[in-house]
């Protein structure tokens, strides 16, 4: 399994990039990059070309695809997908408050090798973060391809989907107006 940050977003309702913002010092994206390297996974970052990054990440750069940029998450899980050949765990960089110990125990119980995800205590799934086998890879193109939400990922597999409690909900909130940090 490998980490994969998306970056790609075009912040317009927060005004700026948000993998350059920070808390406490420390940018969103390094926050991401070391809570998933404490899983204990490489890390790769998906963006759209020409994002501001540091000249030591461009290596583990994965530009998304522009014919279906603009279409969101598909952009960045397909070229990922794609580019890696391995099951990823998906984490935008506007969840501050995600634990490194809330990631972890996404990654233990991917073990499986199911489609892997957190849910609320009313039942509904939280998008992100999640884990995507490379074997659904065909299903996520499908969906872009139909114009279906990704969401539709999770009741495709619901036989084989893995869905975590969530214990704060706070922490799987998206950071996306100035306001909200």
């Amino acid at each position: 399994m490998i980490g994969v940050i998306m970056i790609g977003g075009h912040s317009r309702r927060m005004g700026r990039e948000k993998h350059l913002l920070t808390t406490e010092n420390i940018s969103w994206l390094e926050r991401r990059l070391l809570s998933l390297g404490e899983c204990g996974l490489d890390v790769f970052i998906s963006g759209r070309e020409g994002q501001k990054l540091p000249p030591s990440l461009l290596d583990n750069f994965i530009r998304d695809h522009a014919e279906i940029s603009g279409k969101g998450v598909f952009s960045a899980m397909i070229s990922s997908l794609e580019y890696l050949r391995d099951d990823v765990l998906f984490l935008p960089v506007d969840m501050d408050n995600i634990s490194t110990h809330e990631l972890k125990i996404l990654v233990q119980a991917f073990k499986e090798k199911k489609l892997t995800c957190f849910k609320r205590k009313d039942g509904q799934i939280y998008q992100f973060p999640c884990v995507i086998p490379f074997d659904q890879l065909e299903n996520l193109r499908l969906l872009e391809s139909k114009g279906l939400p990704f969401i539709k990922l999770h009741e495709m597999n619901a036989n084989e989907l893995v869905c975590l409690e969530v214990q704060d909900e706070n922490n799987f909130r998206n950071f996306n107006y100035p306001s909200d940090i």
